[in-house]
């Protein structure tokens, strides 16, 4: 999966349908962030695995405007980096 749709598919799960270059540019942002996070932690990373795209949806519900449930998705993504390193492509 590309990068422009996992940027589209994170803005989808952000909830936000704009197309304000400032907004994209922050959910670019967080979704490299979140791809960096992964790579450094499971040094492979495919998009086009579901579980990625889960983790950085949550990477970005932690970062973006959901300030009361922050906590909960940065647990998610913590849970989905633990996960992704234990088993298939991704294990060490």
């Amino acid at each position: 999966m590309e990068l422009n749709e996992l940027v589209t598919r994170t803005k989808a799960a952000l909830r936000v349908s704009t197309t304000d270059a400032d907004i994209d540019a922050e959910v670019t942002d967080l979704v490299n962030e979140a791809l960096e996070e992964l790579h450094r932690s499971i040094h492979f990373v495919d998009n086009d695995d579901p579980l990625i795209l889960q983790a950085v949806k949550s990477y970005a519900k932690a970062h973006y405007g959901y300030d009361e449930d922050a906590d909960k998705w940065l647990t998610r993504f913590e849970q989905i980096k633990s996960k992704l390193g234990t088993y298939g492509p991704y294990g060490s």
